[in-house]
């Protein structure tokens, strides 16, 4: 008891004498539906083949400054895994794995915010979920909110740190608070741009998920990830990924974040990108920060 107690001040002196939130002293004071964040889709999927979306590890994303990952699940021998499309298509390995990493990141790092985005592939049970992040030492960490939030409603980031509740879990399909009270329904929440895009100028930021919604009192995730037409399969599209991942210019981030902007009257809250660590994705968050 004495240890945790001393931990825990520890912790909090930590936060104190840097006083800095996903890396800027002038985040702490902000609401956590009031912060753009720029992260990784299918974050394990790295390589150098053409259906690899990123080329760094996750924890080489996570220490150039990803703070936001969103992951593809499926149910494989039963027990989460990683999977594009199909586990026979490509298999990156247990979630455990990548909760594992998020740990390991978040113990080292005590002024950092994670939000993890858990695309529910087959419909599994939240439960099954809720083990997962139990067994990795995560659910102590997780947010659960009194009850649903309005986008005012949130905690600033220097709340979720001083709480130590820094890891924010949504889930698009399955999401049961009884279950899970770790895991967020995502719609509830947010809506989401069309995925896959095959126009180089990402001249749309309109509503695709979910479907029936006007977009009214959620948080935006854009998916800011360029896929190439191959023979039927869009796959995606690393050359163009340095202009797609900068900050300005023709289908840059900041191009498509104005297109929000024009639409929606404010600035996307997540924006996922393929190939972190190519074009300039931090100054690109930074900007639209007002940094």
């Amino acid at each position: 008891m004495l240890f945790e107690l001393f931990f825990s001040a520890v912790l909090l002196g930590s936060f104190v004498t840097s006083r800095s939130c996903n890396g800027y002293a002038e985040l702490c004071s902000r609401k956590y539906s009031n912060v753009t964040q720029i992260g990784s889709h299918n974050p394990a999927f790295s390589g150098h083949q053409p259906r690899h979306t990123q080329l760094l590890s996750v924890k080489e994303q996570l220490n150039h400054g990803t703070r936001f990952l969103q992951v593809p699940v499926h149910v494989k021998d039963d027990r989460l895994h990683m999977c594009q499309s199909s586990c026979k298509l490509e298999d990156a390995g247990k979630l455990m794995g990548l909760l594992d990493d998020i740990k390991e990141f978040m113990e080292e790092n005590f002024n950092e915010i994670i939000t993890l985005f858990l695309g529910n592939m087959n419909r599994a049970p939240a439960d099954m979920f809720r083990k997962d992040l139990a067994a990795s030492g995560l659910a102590e960490h997780a947010f659960i909110p009194p009850k649903r939030l309005s986008l005012d409603e949130w905690p600033t980031l220097e709340e979720l740190i001083k709480s130590d509740t820094r890891l924010i879990v949504f889930m698009d399909h399955g999401a049961n608070a009884t279950e899970a009270p770790q895991i967020l329904d995502e719609y509830s929440y947010f809506f989401e741009t069309k995925s896959d895009v095959v126009d180089s100028n990402f001249s749309s930021c309109a509503l695709d998920q979910p479907s029936g919604s006007d977009g009214s009192g959620l948080m935006m995730l854009v998916n800011h990830y360029l896929s190439i037409d191959v023979r039927g399969a869009l796959v995606p599209n690393r050359g163009a990924a340095p202009r797609t991942n900068a900050p300005t210019g023709k289908g840059s981030i900041g191009a498509q974040s104005n297109v929000c902007r024009n639409e929606w009257g404010r600035s996307p809250n997540l924006i996922s990108i393929d190939y972190v660590g190519m074009g300039d994705s931090m100054t690109a968050q930074s900007i639209l920060n007002g940094f």
